[in-house]
Formats: C-alpha cells, sequence, structure tokens
C-alpha cells in the first residue's frame, strides 16, 4: 500500500468513526510539498458546538460530534521523508484536535523517519484540545527532528495519555520523551515505556525523559497531578559530548521553571 502524504482517508472531522481496520506494509513517502502526514489521515478533528463561535462553551454539543478512532492496527509500516519536509508526521494521525479519541491502535514493527521534520510522534504527529489516547501501542524505530515521542511529539489543552505501551528505538535532535516530547496541560498515567533514546549530531541542547522531554506549567499556573503510575525501562539514553546543555532524567528531561540542570549518567 503506498500513500501520499494525506494518508487513506485526508482530512477527516467533526463526528467521523474509524474502526476496526488492519493494515499490511504501508509504505507513506513526505516530501517539501507535505505538511502534515499520518497513515491513516493527515488530519483529524472533532468539533466544537454552536456556541463556541460566540465564546459561550468550549464542549461538543454532544458524544456524535466527537471524531473517534479505535482498533486500527498497522503492521511492518515504513514512513519516510526527504530532508526537505520539515513538517508533523503521526504513525496513524497527524494533526489531532478537538475531542477526538484514540483508542485500542497499534504500530506493531513500524519505521518512521523524518529527520527534519519538526514533530514526530509514534501513533500522533501532535496533538491538543481534549484529545484522549488510551490503550495504544508503538513498536519499533522513531527518527526525527526537534520533538520526538513514542505516542505523539506534543500535546496541549488538556489532552489524557493513559494505558499506552512504547517499546521503541528514539532519535531526535532536541526534546525527546518516551510517552511525549513536550507536554503543556496533559495528564499521562498506566503507561509503560521500553527501548532506547538518542539525540542526534544536530543536537544543541537535551531535554529528554523517560515520559515527557519536556512538561510545562498549565495556563492557571495551578499545581496538578500530570503524570501518575507509569513505569520506564529504558535501555539507554545517549547524548553527543558536544551537547554541553542537558535536562536528562529519567522520568521528565526538564519542567517549565526548572534552573538545572541533571545528566543521565
Amino acid at each position: 500500500l503506498n500513500l501520499d502524504g494525506s494518508g487513506i482517508f485526508k482530512h477527516v472531522k467533526d463526528s467521523a468513526r474509524i474502526t476496526n481496520i488492519v493494515i499490511e506494509k504501508p509504505i507513506l513517502a513526505l516530501n517539501k510539498f507535505n505538511s502534515t502526514a499520518g497513515i491513516l489521515s493527515n488530519i483529524m478533528i472533532g468539533g466544537y458546538s454552536d456556541a463556541e463561535a460566540d465564546g459561550e462553551n468550549t464542549q461538543p454539543v454532544n458524544n456524535k460530534l466527537k471524531a473517534y478512532v479505535s482498533n486500527v492496527h498497522i503492521r511492518n509500516a515504513k514512513i519516510v521523508a526527504d530532508d526537505d519536509f520539515i513538517g508533523i508526521v503521526g504513525g496513524i494521525l497527524g494533526d489531532v484536535s478537538l475531542f477526538t479519541t484514540i483508542e485500542n491502535c497499534s504500530m506493531y514493527n513500524a519505521e518512521i523517519i523524518a529527520n527534519n521534520a519538526s514533530n514526530v510522534g509514534g501513533i500522533a504527529g501532535q496533538t491538543a484540545t481534549s484529545t484522549f489516547i488510551n490503550a495504544c501501542l508503538f513498536d519499533g524505530l522513531i527518527s526525527g527532528g526537534t520533538e520526538v515521542g513514542g505516542i505523539t511529539s506534543i500535546s496541549a489543552s488538556d489532552d489524557k495519555i493513559s494505558n499506552c505501551h512504547t517499546n521503541a528505538t528514539l532519535i531526535g535532535s532536541s526534546t525527546i520523551g518516551g510517552i511525549i516530547g513536550t507536554s503543556d496541560r496533559t495528564y499521562i498515567n498506566n503507561c509503560f515505556v521500553e527501548g532506547e533514546i538518542t539525540l542526534n549530531d544536530n543536537a544543541v541542547e537535551a531535554r529528554v525523559g523517560g515520559i515527557a522531554g519536556q512538561i510545562n506549567y498549565n495556563y492557571q499556573d495551578t499545581v496538578d497531578i500530570v503524570l501518575n503510575n507509569n513505569i520506564i525501562d529504558i535501555a539507554n539514553i545517549t547524548i553527543p559530548k558536544k551537547v554541553t546543555t542537558r535536562y536528562v532524567h529519567r522520568v521528565v528531561g526538564h519542567s517549565s521553571g526548572d534552573n538545572w540542570e541533571y545528566d543521565w549518567d
């Protein structure tokens, strides 16, 4: 199965339901003309209520408006980007937002190579606005650019990632996490991370963690629990010697407000 950057379903939105699909050996080739990519879809958006336009309500009218992906299993996938590609890549979905749920999905024995991409994630390229990823697996290799995560590269605005498992080799140039590269207001619980993490030779700063490379405060600047009951079994983290600014932890590499550096060793 050979695909362009738009994926199988291209742009999916509102009350879409995609369920019970098995895809074998898909190949997704990306170039400078692609901005967002995923094997299933490059963009997936849930939806707001009609009142949202007036700022009255930020919740969906009902569950029918929420986009939903479940039981999608992709095996032996290969996603390869030209050096000119600098966009967003997800194994299953590219850019995901607005009350979308992804659950019981997997990428098994996958290879994602997008060395200059801004954001690369094993399941989703990036997520925002109450996206929920539950019971998903990524197994394989991800080689990306500045933001790399085993499940998603960047997650924001009250997202939730639960009961996920990554067994991956993760390679990037700055911010890398076993589950997520950078987390903004995202709750991560009951996840299991295996594999290894390597910063490539383009790296100038390391923000690396077994769960998240970077965690930022929420907008209200309150103290919330953002990580709970996660297990990390990272075999190795490799940082080039030339990288002198290092925020490297077994759980979270760096959080906003940190004024210290910590090396893996």
